[in-house]
Formats: structure tokens, sequence, C-alpha cells
């Protein structure tokens, strides 16, 4: 499970928390585009962060955080469709991940 991304001020702290996952890139790709797209939610920039989440994704489909960081970048976007159709993916893995199950109501 990837560990949560710290909670980003400004344009500065984005870019050299980037930076700083850059560098983890060899070792846990999945995390640092999980991580990168944590930091895009909580700065309210869903559109990067549903490109930081399939990124992740591409690496490992059944990523359950990733999954429904997905889902939530889309929901920040009023895209409920796509948002719901990610938190199903994770159910569908996980039919016990709380997450997912209390985003869809």
């Amino acid at each position: 499970m990837a560990t949560p991304a710290p909670d980003p001020a400004t344009e500065a702290d984005l870019k050299q928390l980037r930076q700083t996952m850059e560098q983890e890139m060899k070792d846990q790709p999945e995390n640092v585009h999980y991580n990168m797209g944590s930091a895009y939610l909580l700065a309210r920039k869903s559109s990067e962060a549903a490109g930081e989440f399939k990124l992740a994704l591409a690496i490992n489909a059944k990523d359950m955080a990733s999954l429904t960081g997905l889902g939530r970048a889309y929901a920040q976007q009023n895209l409920f469709t796509e948002a719901i159709a990610e938190y199903q993916k994770a159910i569908n893995i996980n039919p016990n991940d709380a997450t997912a199950r209390l985003a869809l109501g």
C-alpha cells in the first residue's frame, strides 16, 4: 500500500514534491504516481491527479488506492459516471473495500 502524500500548499511545494518523487521512481513507480495524484487532489488539480493515477494503474491495474484516487479525481471534475466506474472496479477486485463502498454510498 502506498504511503500518503504530504499536503502541499503551493506551486513550489508541488514542484519540490515532484522532484523528490522522481528520485523514488526507480524503486516504486506506482507509489510515486499515487502520491503525486494524491498531492494534486489536495491542491484541487483533479485533471493532473487523474493523469497520475492512470500512470499508477498502467503499472498495477489492481492498485486499490489508485483506483479509488482516480474515482475521487473524476468526482472532483463532476465526471460521476467515470468515478462510479472506478469505484466499481475497486469493489470487483476487493468486495470489502471500505473506501470504494463509502464513495458509492
